[in-house]
This record gives structure tokens, sequence and C-alpha cells, in this order.
């Protein structure tokens, strides 16, 4: 059962819906028009509504294989498994040979399944710090280790301690094209 969700979690995750939109909307693909196919990249190429359609799709693929993964009673590797494969299929999707999204929303999808006391409060001051920056994936930036801190702190059950980390690593390996494009080379 943890190999077909897991298989089946990142085939999920392959689907990116911003991808169709853009090329319907603006008859080429995100990476075209030089940004990505998540939430953010739709909302920019084919407006706010697509955007927001776009963002509620890649979160809800985040959530159920962590859904499934639980209600079956995967543990350990399987469980780890199945709830990062959509993120692992929206950040290297075979379908766009493994040219995906930044997989942002996806594990936001995973974390809020898996911890939603502990990662709202951080997603909170996330959006706040994105606001001030003007740079949406400040989000990540702010969240991520905050609601780590938090889920430390609250005492979450070391399965979803692992799981919550192994997603945020995969969007934070996600995001290294990006910095060496943008930060290392433009020094």
């Amino acid at each position: 059962m943890g190999l077909a969700l897991t298989i089946g979690g990142y085939l999920l995750g392959s689907i990116l819906p911003g991808l169709w939109i853009v090329k319907w909307k603006a008859g080429r693909t995100p990476w075209e028009l030089d940004d990505n196919p998540g939430g953010s990249g739709t909302w920019r190429k084919a407006g706010p509504v697509a955007g927001v359609l776009t963002l509620l799709f890649d979160i809800g693929k985040g959530v159920i294989p962590a859904a499934l993964a639980q209600r079956q009673g995967l543990q350990g590797f399987w469980f780890v498994a199945a709830a990062c494969s959509p993120v692992l299929g929206h950040n290297w999707p075979i379908f766009t040979r493994f040219k995906g999204g930044r997989g942002f929303a996806s594990a936001t999808g995973v974390l809020f399944y898996l911890a939603w006391r502990d990662m709202l409060p951080a997603y909170l001051v996330g959006a706040l710090f994105a606001l001030q920056k003007r740079w949406v994936p400040a989000t990540g930036v702010a969240a991520f280790p905050l609601g780590l801190l938090l889920m430390h702190i609250r005492r979450a059950e070391p399965l979803v301690l692992i799981t919550s980390l192994t997603v945020m690593l995969l969007v934070a390996i996600r995001q290294i094209p990006w910095f060496v494009t943008n930060v290392i080379k433009r020094r």
C-alpha cells in the first residue's frame, strides 16, 4: 500500500494546472514567459482567479496523499515517502521531463495536514515577512523554520517532525538553481 500511495502521490503532484492555464490564457508555457507553473506564476501570467485556483489545487494535492497515508496507518519510511511524494512530483514532474514548480503550495498542503496548529501561526508570520519584503517565497523562508520550532516546542510526534523536515528540504533543494542564478551569479 505504501508503494502505491507513493507512486500515486508523485503522479498527482506531477499534474501542474498552472501550466495548462497559463498556456491556455497566454498561448505559451510559464517557462517560456520566464515564470513558474505554481500559484504565484499563474497569478502573474493568467490573473488572480487562475492563480488562486492553481494554488488551491496544488495545496489539495499535498493534502490527499498525506491524509491517505495516515488513514491507511502507514508508519516510518512509507508514511514519509507517501506524504512527500506530491512535493517531489510537483518539483520534478515526469509529465514535463522533470521540470516543475517550486513546491511551496504542495508542501503547504502536507504541512497543514500534518500540523496545522503549528504551521498556521508560522505561515501568518511568514506572510507578514513576505509583505514586508514584497517577495512571495519569503513566506516559506520564515514559516518553515518557525513551524518546525513550534512543532518541537509542542512536542509533535517524531514521524510528523521527520516528514515535515523532509518536505521542507525538498522545497529547499528545488530552490538551489534559482539561488545560484539569482544570488550567486549576480554578485
